[in-house]
């Protein structure tokens, strides 16, 4: 039964990731201009990058994101396997949070897709798909890795409450952000209305970004306690969230190169999130080997 499960949630994200990315296929093939997203510079007659990158660097960049279809499924095995040698709350909780991780990079795929493989910091569905997806995911990753039983003092339980209402409500905001940097960016500035806000409300990822740290941070704190405070685990966050935000500062530096853009595109995906979600799997294995936490052996003798 355990198997089934496991086996009909990686088909079943499959299937939505293939969903998505044909979606990207299909926009990208009835979009009037040769390329679905084109920058301010870009022309009917002249796309400034829809045909500019080589074909070596899309099939590399394309290699990358399947990767994480391999990556993923490992890691959901690894964390169904550890169930009865670690003591985290719900390894399905956590298999399910890594099939909701390849629904988001399906998402991505077809955002990718549709942009020809040339990154740029537009808003479109497929791309909220991937921030929400992969939001929920980290969400049940975490929840997933919380110990059966709390032994810290009672203000961490309270904040470990109060981490478990932010992980899960974490998709909600990035709707609410997501939307309405959408809505500003196609209304403004145009509209009258906006001249009237802030300066700080404008069209901006970096609240999604701070928000997908603090998810990190909060997994990366209850893996480090699942795993008896090994300190490795701060691989992490500096590769999945360090990292990562870096290769996307540079991509975003070099937005019309095309050959620094899907360089960059690569490294922010293969040493950034993947590596991190790799060394964590890794972890995971190595503690299950030798059983529960020492602290948590201790206890139960």
């Amino acid at each position: 039964m355990a198997k089934s499960r496991l086996v009909i949630g990686v088909i079943g994200s499959f299937i939505l990731a293939i969903f998505y990315a044909s979606a990207g296929i299909y926009i990208s093939s009835v979009s009037d201009a040769p390329c679905a997203f084109q920058n301010e510079s870009a022309t009917y007659e002249l796309p400034k990058y829809c045909s500019e990158i080589n074909l070596y660097m899309k099939v590399l960049l394309i290699a990358t994101h399947l990767l994480a279809f391999a990556l993923f499924p490992f890691s959901m095995y690894v964390y169904w396997k550890s169930e009865a040698k670690m003591q985290a709350k719900a390894a399905f909780s956590s298999v399910l949070g890594f099939a909701f991780l390849m629904v988001a990079i399906g998402g991505e795929i077809g955002w990718h897709v549709g942009q020809q493989w040339f990154y740029q910091e537009e808003y479109f569905i497929l791309n909220f798909m991937f921030y929400f997806f992969f939001m929920l995911g980290i969400a049940f990753w975490a929840n997933g890795i919380s110990l059966k039983e709390n032994h810290s003092p009672g203000a961490l339980d309270k904040l470990a409450n109060l981490a478990n209402i932010m992980l899960f409500i974490s998709p909600l905001v990035v709707t609410l952000v997501y939307g309405g940097g959408a809505f500003l960016k196609k209304s403004c500035p145009e509209a009258e209305f906006c001249s009237s806000l802030p300066s700080w409300i404008s069209p901006s990822k970096v609240p999604i970004y701070i928000l997908m740290a603090l998810e990190f941070a909060i997994l990366s704190i209850r893996l480090y306690r699942l795993l008896d405070n090994d300190w490795r685990v701060v691989f992490l966050p500096i590769f999945s969230v360090g990292v990562n935000l870096f290769f996307i500062f540079l991509l975003n530096a070099n937005a019309d190169s095309t050959f620094l853009n899907p360089l960059f595109h690569m490294l922010h995906d293969l040493i950034g999130t993947e590596l991190g979600v790799f060394i964590a799997t890794l972890l995971v294995w190595d503690h299950a080997k030798a059983g529960p936490p020492e602290g948590i052996r201790k206890k139960s003798n």
